[in-house]
């Protein structure tokens, strides 16, 4: 008998919307140039839910920004200078202007705090 009630229970589980078929992840590239990209990475969503991705690029050591519009990702160089981008964080204010806090590092010894904004 417990069997069988395992067995009605399971078969209505299968039978309610939602529950039988699992969501389906939707991948694609934000930047697939070179090989190491997207490392440290932070993600907000604009007003109209659109992602954008602050992270650091392993292969040119730069902080870099994605935006996602209309189909399109657009990646821009936020800082290049010495090895910048590690540990990042992305903020996007009430006008969707991105903010993002993370450590440059300049002759390979001195790690500083900083900060930059879409101006």
């Amino acid at each position: 008998m417990r069997n069988f009630k395992t067995f009605i229970f399971i078969g209505l589980l299968l039978i309610i919307p939602g529950t039988s078929k699992s969501q389906v992840w939707q991948r694609e590239a934000a930047d697939s140039t070179g090989l190491d990209k997207g490392q440290e990475c932070s993600l907000a969503l604009d007003s109209k839910n659109n992602p954008r991705i602050a992270y650091y690029d392993d292969d040119f050591q730069d902080l870099r920004y994605a935006s996602y519009s209309n189909g399109i990702w657009t990646v821009e160089i936020v800082d290049s200078i010495g090895n910048a981008g590690r540990d990042c964080s992305l903020a996007l204010d009430a006008q969707d202007r991105p903010h993002i806090s993370y450590q440059q590092d300049y002759l390979g010894h001195y790690w500083s705090l900083k900060y930059a904004t879409k101006t």
